[in-house]
């Protein structure tokens, strides 16, 4: 019998991200170096991947000929499926559909559409890849300096929605997706980086590597320790000073950290900057009084996934809401920098327990 994904409470799901800085050797993640005691040993590979976001692949390798090549390829052959922006990717054809008759699609699109729709039942909707007429629209008003007006966000509205979207598991035994509504368009952008991480861990776990980073943007995937065997220093931006770190993580073991913040590509419409990620709710941006938000994820299934897509939903979420929520999941840890109202200085808010983890 068809499966619905939308049906399904015990979906796993998972978020636009912002810049982390790996601290090895003192050296930002991207830049090119010689190697030193944590890095001897391993090889890498970095630079560019879809839509020109910067990510890296490093691992000690099994005996052997182990390179980066097929993790990295992983990395780089997402976009053909999910940049929204290439009309030619798998997912641009699926928006330029018209109508809401099911429309089969891979199993990397349908996997990841499912972790998507987990994501918004954990979050009430605060996560939504419908969101993509908000985002269009937001976009428009900053290439013309005009905001949007209500009526024009109420329109947009109007194809939004995460419970308009079904995903269905054939008798065929692939994937299906239909939409309620003409002109609902997916835009997998909070999500699929981590969702990449998570299919190039799994591909480097499988070959029992034992110790691992790959990054995409602000998404990080973690095995084991570094291969000096000490534990990987994860660097958290300042985010009012790109040159800071506001804190340092010391993670050991598998774990997912993401981070989203309004620093790195914010909506400017006049001189006004406003965040990119939008409520679906109310149509608008989320509150720039929010600097960033990180989620680390230490147990579980599809870390990064989850670490990814929640990281935006709690951004959407506030403060208040998403430590609450965060509370009650096991090995989720959330850092929220926030502008305090009275002094317009970044302050910090953490669930219980992030502390352990610097």
């Amino acid at each position: 019998m068809p499966r619905n994904r939308r049906a399904d409470s015990k979906m796993l799901g998972a978020g636009v991200a912002a810049t982390l800085v790996l601290a090895l050797a003192g050296l930002a993640v991207f830049r090119l170096a010689g190697l030193d005691d944590d890095e001897r040993g391993t090889v890498s590979r970095e630079g560019s991947v879809y839509a020109g976001i910067p990510a890296r692949v490093q691992f000690v390798p099994l005996p052997g000929a182990d390179t980066p090549d097929v993790p990295w390829r992983i990395l780089v052959d997402t976009g053909a499926v999910f940049n929204a922006f290439d009309p030619t990717s798998e997912l641009g054809k699926l928006n330029a559909t018209t109508g809401n008759t099911p429309v089969d699609v891979s199993d990397e699109l349908g996997d990841a559409v499912g972790s998507s729709i987990g994501i918004s039942q954990m979050t009430h909707g605060a996560f939504d890849i419908t969101v993509r007429p908000l985002k269009m629209l937001w976009r428009d008003a900053a290439a013309t300096g005009k905001m949007p007006g209500d009526a024009q966000i109420d329109a947009a509205r109007e194809k939004v929605g995460w419970g308009l979207i079904d995903l269905t598991r054939t008798n065929r035994d692939s994937w299906q997706i239909s939409r309620a509504r003409p002109g609902i368009e997916l835009d997998l952008g909070g999500i699929v980086k981590g969702w990449s991480v998570d299919r190039a861990i799994e591909q480097l776990a499988a070959r029992k590597v034992e110790s691992a980073i790959v990054q995409v943007g602000g998404e990080i995937g973690l095995i084991g320790p570094t291969a000096a065997g000490k534990p990987w220093r994860i660097g958290i931006r300042h985010p009012l000073d790109p040159t800071a770190n506001w804190t340092v993580l010391n993670l050991t073991g598998r774990a997912a950290v993401s981070t989203s913040g309004n620093y790195e590509q914010p909506v400017r419409i006049g001189d006004t900057d406003y965040y990119h990620i939008f409520d679906p709710t109310t149509g608008r941006p989320v509150s720039t009084g929010i600097l960033g938000v990180t989620v680390v994820v230490t147990s579980g299934t599809a870390m990064n996934t989850r670490a990814d897509g929640l990281a935006t939903a709690f951004a959407v979420m506030g403060v208040d809401k998403a430590l609450e929520l965060a509370a009650g999941m096991e090995g989720v840890h959330v850092l929220f920098i926030v502008r305090d109202p009275a002094s317009g200085k970044p302050v910090e808010k953490t669930s219980p327990g992030f502390d352990a983890l610097r």
